[in-house]
């Protein structure tokens, strides 16, 4: 007994030793602490040019970034000049100095690919921080993604994946296209989708106008809270062309002359959501063709020509769990912590795209947790290229 209880502990010695060197090899607690305090600096100080009130843009860019990226595996190189990513230069230009500089200072611990994810995963805590504290009926939740490193940086920008989703189509579509790309199941191709709590359509990069909720910069359930209109607030939603959106007018724009249809918040016809957020919560069917996205039928489920709700099932994860999709948006609407746990699970999946299960390793650092944004450690003082 006593030789197999020496074995046992030499074993989970040389389990701890190797988790350890797995992680020391390349960056440590102390070093993601540097990040973070640099990273979140760089968010509080970014603005929207020409809109004050746009809230601190490079939070979402930054999340943005970490999921077109992944897209076509996860390896720190992307095509700028490819459509669909349109306007992730800002972000990219915010941040490589401090790549750069942090890569050169270790000698090269950490990749491009491993940075991108890092900033994104560090902007999501940032976003769960801005949380209210006493939200109405919806307490704060906070992620649950890992630190994991050990990415190889790719080689050609124009050999990168151009397979985005089409914000135009409907349910089939999207989860076809989650499950291709990342390997995700219908509920986390649900879940991943509450990231558009973050950030705003800009004309200008996807065709498309407005912010998906009216916190911008937070990260929680709101997203789902609206596409319910689960506080029955915003008299549902209806579709429009973009160029009919009262903040767009009809101007012409040399980008996106086309029309790009998008949901609005029936009330003030502000906010936004595409049909790709739609089709989780509405049994719609776009157009093809000429008036590619289009929807005739209506939000709701009370009228001759309503869209219904989504009856397409969910997987599981409890004994006895039975949703469609439409019932889990329902679900999340009402249970921040619920969708938090299963956000965090479809976003760590993502970031380990073209990577083998286990091939990464784990560094043990948690930021710190408020959802009090007055009461965060503050970094206004500390530079960030140091």
């Amino acid at each position: 007994k006593m030789a197999k209880a020496w074995v046992a502990s030499l074993v989970l010695l040389a389990t701890v030793v190797a988790a350890a060197s797995s992680y020391t090899d390349s960056i440590s607690p102390d070093d993601l602490e540097h990040l973070r305090l640099k990273i979140w600096k760089l968010i509080e100080h970014s603005e929207e040019p020409g809109c004050p009130d746009c809230g601190t843009p490079l939070l979402a860019q930054l999340v943005r970034l970490s999921f077109h990226d992944c897209v076509g595996g996860c390896d720190g190189v992307l095509d700028t000049k490819f459509g669909a990513n349109a306007g992730l230069t800002t972000p990219i230009a915010a941040i490589e100095p401090l790549f750069e500089k942090f890569h050169n200072d270790t000698g090269g611990k950490l990749s491009r690919a491993d940075f991108w994810a890092l900033a994104g995963t560090l902007a999501l805590y940032r976003g769960a921080a801005n949380q209210d504290c006493l939200p109405s009926g919806r307490l704060p939740a906070f992620p649950s993604v890992p630190f994991l490193v050990g990415r190889k940086d790719g080689g050609k920008p124009e050999d990168e994946s151009q397979d985005f989703p089409n914000p135009l189509l409907g349910v089939d579509e999207t989860t076809a296209w989650a499950k291709r790309v990342f390997g995700f199941d219908k509920r986390s191709a649900v879940a991943i989708m509450g990231a558009h709590t973050l950030g705003r359509g800009r004309r200008t990069n996807s065709g498309f106008e407005h912010a998906w909720t009216s916190t911008p910069d937070v990260l929680d359930n709101s997203y789902y809270y609206d596409l319910a209109d689960a506080g029955k607030t915003l008299n549902g939603w209806e579709q429009i062309a973009v160029e009919d959106s009262p903040t767009v007018g009809h101007k012409k724009h040399k980008k996106h002359e086309d029309k790009h249809y998008q949901w609005v918040h029936a009330t003030d016809k502000e906010g936004l959501m595409l049909n790709s957020d739609m089709c989780l919560y509405q049994d719609i069917e776009p157009e093809a063709g000429k008036h590619a996205g289009k929807v005739d039928c209506a939000y709701g489920d009370d009228g001759q020509h309503s869209c219904g709700y989504q009856e397409e099932q969910v997987l599981p994860i409890e004994p006895g769990e039975e949703f469609s999709m439409a019932e889990l948006v329902d679900l999340y609407a009402h249970d921040n912590y619920k969708w938090m746990q299963d956000f965090s699970r479809a976003f760590t999946t993502m970031i380990q795209t073209g990577h083998a299960l286990g091939s990464l390793s784990e560094v043990p650092y948690l930021p710190p947790l408020s959802c009090t944004p007055n009461a965060l450690p503050t970094t206004h003082d500390i530079p960030i290229i140091t």
